[in-house]
């Protein structure tokens, strides 16, 4: 997270001057599939142990996924 706020502070900074330069767009375009990588990865195994001991929990977090296009609690049907 500290990598990716770093370079949002570099990219608030350098859009003063309206020009990003590309190695920096592909550095922040990898950590960002990075740090997308690892949080997919957390959240995984989150669900998996929510699954495994409280199905309560496992149901809502599912329900609220937020990979879904319009994620709701609500029950429905």
């Amino acid at each position: 997270m500290l990598i990716i706020n770093a370079r949002g502070y570099s990219i608030t900074a350098t859009k003063k001057n309206r020009l990003v330069p590309d190695t920096d767009l592909a550095h922040i375009d990898r950590d960002i599939k990075r740090l997308y990588g690892h949080l997919a990865a957390e959240r995984k195994t989150c669900v998996e142990h929510l699954k495994a001991s409280y199905s309560f929990l496992f149901s809502l977090v599912v329900s609220t996924n937020p990979f879904l296009n319009r994620p709701s609690p609500a029950v429905i049907g």
